[in-house]
Protein backbone atom coordinates (compact mmCIF):
# COMPACT_ATOMS: atom_id res chain seq x y z
CA UNK A 1 0.00 0.00 0.00
CA UNK A 2 2.53 2.49 1.17
CA UNK A 3 4.85 1.99 -1.97
CA UNK A 4 1.76 1.97 -4.35
CA UNK A 5 0.78 5.03 -2.71
CA UNK A 6 4.28 6.97 -3.03
CA UNK A 7 5.08 5.93 -6.43
CA UNK A 8 1.86 6.84 -7.69
CA UNK A 9 1.54 10.02 -6.12
CA UNK A 10 4.81 10.88 -7.83
CA UNK A 11 3.14 10.04 -11.22
CA UNK A 12 5.78 7.06 -11.64
CA UNK A 13 5.27 6.06 -15.28
CA UNK A 14 7.86 3.31 -15.11
CA UNK A 15 7.35 -0.47 -13.92
CA UNK A 16 8.16 -1.08 -10.59
CA UNK A 17 9.58 -3.72 -8.68
CA UNK A 18 10.06 -2.92 -4.77
CA UNK A 19 11.34 -5.36 -2.22
CA UNK A 20 10.86 -5.22 1.24
CA UNK A 21 13.41 -7.55 3.65
CA UNK A 22 12.55 -7.64 7.28
CA UNK A 23 15.37 -8.34 9.08
CA UNK A 24 16.66 -8.17 12.83
CA UNK A 25 19.49 -5.20 14.37
CA UNK A 26 22.63 -7.75 13.50
CA UNK A 27 21.68 -8.36 10.08
CA UNK A 28 20.99 -4.23 9.36
CA UNK A 29 23.76 -3.71 11.27
CA UNK A 30 25.92 -6.22 9.13
CA UNK A 31 24.85 -4.54 5.47
CA UNK A 32 25.02 -1.31 7.02
CA UNK A 33 28.64 -1.62 7.79
CA UNK A 34 29.11 -3.43 4.15
CA UNK A 35 27.43 -1.07 2.32
CA UNK A 36 27.26 2.36 4.57
CA UNK A 37 30.58 2.52 6.29
CA UNK A 38 28.29 2.61 9.73
CA UNK A 39 28.77 -0.32 11.98
CA UNK A 40 25.33 0.04 14.14
CA UNK A 41 21.96 -0.90 13.34
CA UNK A 42 19.82 1.70 11.63
CA UNK A 43 16.32 1.37 11.15
CA UNK A 44 15.69 1.04 7.27
CA UNK A 45 18.29 1.43 4.28
CA UNK A 46 16.82 1.67 0.70
CA UNK A 47 18.91 0.31 -2.68
CA UNK A 48 18.04 2.26 -5.98
CA UNK A 49 18.74 -1.21 -8.41
CA UNK A 50 17.41 0.23 -11.17
CA UNK A 51 21.13 2.06 -12.08
CA UNK A 52 22.24 -2.01 -12.35
CA UNK A 53 20.24 -2.71 -15.44
CA UNK A 54 20.20 -1.26 -19.31
CA UNK A 55 16.62 -0.97 -19.06
CA UNK A 56 15.86 2.10 -17.17
CA UNK A 57 12.52 1.60 -17.99
CA UNK A 58 11.84 -0.21 -15.06
CA UNK A 59 12.16 1.10 -11.62
CA UNK A 60 13.92 -1.69 -9.13
CA UNK A 61 14.40 -1.22 -5.20
CA UNK A 62 15.27 -2.72 -2.05
CA UNK A 63 14.27 -1.49 1.27
CA UNK A 64 15.55 -3.33 4.31
CA UNK A 65 13.51 -2.85 7.39
CA UNK A 66 15.00 -4.12 11.42
CA UNK A 67 12.06 -5.61 13.08
CA UNK A 68 14.38 -5.14 16.28
CA UNK A 69 14.12 -0.84 15.68
CA UNK A 70 10.49 -0.99 15.31
CA UNK A 71 9.95 -2.56 18.06
CA UNK A 72 12.07 -0.46 20.13
CA UNK A 73 11.01 2.65 18.70
CA UNK A 74 7.32 1.48 18.97
CA UNK A 75 7.94 1.35 22.87
CA UNK A 76 10.12 4.95 22.66
CA UNK A 77 7.20 6.83 20.57
CA UNK A 78 4.21 4.97 22.14
CA UNK A 79 3.11 3.56 18.48
CA UNK A 80 3.03 0.26 17.14
CA UNK A 81 5.92 -2.01 15.74
CA UNK A 82 3.80 -2.21 12.21
CA UNK A 83 3.56 1.50 12.18
CA UNK A 84 7.16 2.11 12.63
CA UNK A 85 7.56 -0.77 9.66
CA UNK A 86 5.53 1.49 7.44
CA UNK A 87 6.95 4.74 8.67
CA UNK A 88 10.65 3.03 7.55
CA UNK A 89 9.25 1.94 4.27
CA UNK A 90 8.30 5.09 2.91
CA UNK A 91 11.13 6.70 4.49
CA UNK A 92 13.57 4.45 2.46
CA UNK A 93 11.37 4.47 -0.68
CA UNK A 94 10.68 8.52 -0.53
CA UNK A 95 15.19 8.28 -0.12
CA UNK A 96 15.23 6.45 -3.41
CA UNK A 97 13.03 9.42 -5.03
CA UNK A 98 15.53 12.04 -4.20
CA UNK A 99 14.59 13.26 -0.56
CA UNK A 100 17.46 13.71 1.77
CA UNK A 101 17.95 14.20 5.33
CA UNK A 102 20.99 15.92 6.24
CA UNK A 103 19.46 18.81 7.82
CA UNK A 104 17.04 19.58 9.95
CA UNK A 105 14.72 20.95 6.96
CA UNK A 106 15.38 17.98 5.41
CA UNK A 107 14.14 16.03 8.13
CA UNK A 108 11.48 17.82 9.06
CA UNK A 109 10.44 17.59 5.40
CA UNK A 110 10.87 13.73 4.79
CA UNK A 111 8.81 13.50 8.39
CA UNK A 112 6.30 15.52 6.95
CA UNK A 113 5.71 13.69 3.63
CA UNK A 114 6.09 9.72 5.33
CA UNK A 115 3.45 11.17 8.03
CA UNK A 116 0.90 12.60 4.99
CA UNK A 117 1.12 9.59 3.04
CA UNK A 118 0.42 7.17 5.93
CA UNK A 119 -2.77 9.18 6.77
CA UNK A 120 -3.87 9.24 3.47
CA UNK A 121 -3.41 5.68 3.65
CA UNK A 122 -5.44 5.52 7.16
CA UNK A 123 -2.63 3.97 8.22
CA UNK A 124 -2.95 5.13 12.40
CA UNK A 125 0.16 5.25 15.09
CA UNK A 126 -1.74 3.07 17.20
Amino acid sequence: MVIIKILSSKLYKKDAEVNVYLVDDREIERINAKYRGRKYPTDVIAFDLSCRYRNRSIFLADIIVSTDRAVSNASLYKTSPLYEMYMYIAHGLLHILGYKDHTENQRCIMYRKTIHILRSLDIKAS
